[in-house]
């Protein structure tokens, strides 16, 4: 008897598992309730995934022990924040993290019109349907209960049918439940109108051909992404000024015409939040690439796919900000009529005239037709021994830029208009002229007097900098210093990497340089800690010394792009540090 009461027991058991797996299984996921007319839908697969991500990260986690950070966690709307949080739990009977898998673990959307904000709505598909219940009975009863703290006239009303229920807030936002599905609105909302929206009939955007068109851009195991259809934005007469070729923005045209192009040609755009090991990445990718490249893009894209790439990132010790990219400026001159309005091509002509007295033939069509499409800048505080006696008040970081100059004769031109240059300042302020050898390479530079005074240069700033150049091969370095020059120069003698096979420019910002500089100036930091907080001066020169090392933990932001046969991906790289620094 006991035996067939246990396997009725397991029947049952068995019967509600399998129909509960049939429910879920009928149950669409938030993305694929949203209609066809949506112009833009932001995912979140997994809430729980991406809250614990962030929230066990190292270095975020290091963070919440700053003092700054203290204080922002003790605030008043966190902590209120935080208490909500914990009556959910206590009265859910679970912690956030499971409440979130219950309520959440069928991913969350927010989907709505460019036009009508108003018709925005949060579409969250939950894995538990009682405790969703039980969760929209808590919502209603905090949310009256601030009505009346505020004494407020506003009240709830609940509509229910067909298995549907509706919170009206007010009349100025709906909650709504069905089928394990919860959907948050700025409007209010009535039962047939969940109804038409449940309806199978329904056009839905995961059907969609603009949204087809961009989906497969979607990375792989996204912590959250995003869809954006383009086509609205490109309508107004701003848009569709900076998308016309050849423009009438000369500048514009410059700076981002390989950009502008990609938007042109592409009806949407994804991005997509990743992470592993640590690292974190933000791509945004349009389904548009080289293929059908217009005319104006040979500035910063070469239509040959194997010289397009960019020169490997220059990191001398103490680095802050380093940047490469293609830049062809022999095609702003040679290609002048195809990439500009005839107006702008014809000013550019007549421009073309010597810059320096003396110099015939440095031309601007000169000058340009000099470089090569690859381009280097880098900021950096390197040790310094220019100087020995004078120093400035505040040390500013040393910079430089290199690039290159294919044609012998063309250096020489260049050699001789830098030298004219760094004549033309010794008439201004008194400078000495200096020239060293590196191995094979000449480094020529100017100093600054250290024993004349300068009434316009009180803080001495001057003695930041001693301008100078130098030729590593075909590669020209400009840089404000003779420590960096001497530095690029070893680096230039000896790569540390390739060139990139797929990104046009790279950009990248190191947390460690910046503390470096904040380091040699950390006096400002302890004034402003002090005055905000009233803290005593050790207490000052603790909090700043937490937040440099915490700073130096924090390792490299990096900015690519990168241009495919038929798509093209601007990406942001977050990669902390590994190891510490020395």
């Amino acid at each position: 008897m006991r035996l067939h009461r246990l396997f009725g027991q397991f029947c049952l058991i068995a019967c509600a598992i399998s129909s509960r797996a049939a429910i879920a299984a009928e149950t669409p996921p938030p993305l694929q309730l949203v209609p066809a007319d949506a112009d833009f839908v932001v995912e979140i697969p997994n809430p729980r995934l991406l809250a614990e991500t962030l929230l066990k990260h190292p270095n975020l986690k290091a963070a919440r022990e700053l003092e700054a950070a203290k204080e922002l966690l003790e605030s008043t709307n966190l902590t209120r924040f935080l208490q909500l949080v914990s009556y959910y739990e206590r009265d859910l009977g679970v912690t956030w993290p499971q409440l979130l898998d219950q309520l959440a673990g069928r991913g969350m959307v927010v989907a709505g019109k460019y036009a009508n904000p108003d018709n925005t709505a949060l579409l969250i598909g939950g894995t538990d349907d009682e405790q969703m219940q039980r969760f929209l009975a808590l919502v209603r009863k905090v949310i009256e209960s601030e009505y009346s703290r505020q004494e407020s006239k506003l009240v709830v009303e609940e509509s229910t049918g067909n298995g549907v229920t509706i919170l009206s807030l007010g009349g100025q936002a709906s909650v709504i439940h069905f089928d394990r599905t919860l959907i948050i609105t700025g409007k209010p909302v009535k039962l047939e109108e969940v109804e038409k929206f449940r309806a199978a009939s329904l056009a839905r955007l995961v059907d969609s051909k603009k949204f087809k068109v961009s989906r497969n851009l979607k990375p792989k195991s996204p912590l959250a992404w995003a869809w954006f259809d383009l086509e609205d934005t490109k309508k107004s007469p701003e848009a569709q000024a900076i998308l016309a070729t050849p423009r009438n923005d000369p500048i514009t045209t410059f700076l981002f015409a390989g950009l502008f192009d990609i938007y042109r040609r592409s009806p949407s755009l994804v991005v997509g939040l990743t992470e592993q090991n640590a690292q974190i990445k933000l791509g945004i990718k349009l389904p548009a690439g080289r293929e059908g490249l217009s005319p104006d893009t040979v500035l910063h894209l070469s239509h040959d796919s194997k010289t397009m790439n960019s020169q490997p990132l220059l990191t001398p010790p103490g680095t802050v900000f380093s940047h490469s990219f293609y830049l062809d400026l022999a095609a702003f001159w040679n290609d002048r009529e195809k990439i500009f309005a005839e107006g702008i091509a014809k000013s550019i002509t007549e421009a073309n005239k010597p810059f320096i007295p003396g110099l015939s033939n440095l031309t601007l069509s000169k000058i340009l037709t000099s470089f090569g499409p690859h381009h280097r800048i880098v900021v950096a505080q390197v040790p310094r021994s220019t100087y020995a006696t004078a120093k400035p008040n505040t040390e500013l970081p040393d910079s430089a830029f290199v690039t290159t100059i294919p044609e012998a004769s063309n250096r020489q031109a260049i050699n001789a208009a830098l030298r004219a240059g760094g004549l033309a300042l010794s008439t201004v302020v008194k400078t000495r002229y200096t020239q060293e050898k590196i191995g094979e390479v000449t480094l020529v530079g100017y100093r600054f007097d250290e024993k004349t005074p300068l009434p316009d240069d009180e803080e001495n700033l001057r003695y930041n900098y001693s301008p100078c150049f130098a030729f590593v091969g075909d590669q020209l370095i400009v840089a404000s210093s003779l420590d960096l020059g001497r530095v690029l120069i070893a680096d230039l003698q000896n790569p540390k990497g390739k060139p990139s096979q797929k990104s046009n420019m790279q950009m990248g910002f190191y947390a460690e340089g910046i503390a470096k500089l904040v380091t040699r100036a950390p006096e400002s930091l302890i004034t402003q800690a002090i005055l905000s907080r009233a803290l005593t001066i050790e207490e000052a020169k603790k909090e700043v010394e937490q937040g440099i090392a915490w700073l130096n933990r924090l390792g490299k932001i990096g900015i690519t792009t990168e241009y495919l046969p038929k798509s093209f991906e601007l990406s942001f790289t977050w990669t902390p540090r590994t190891t510490p620094s020395k």
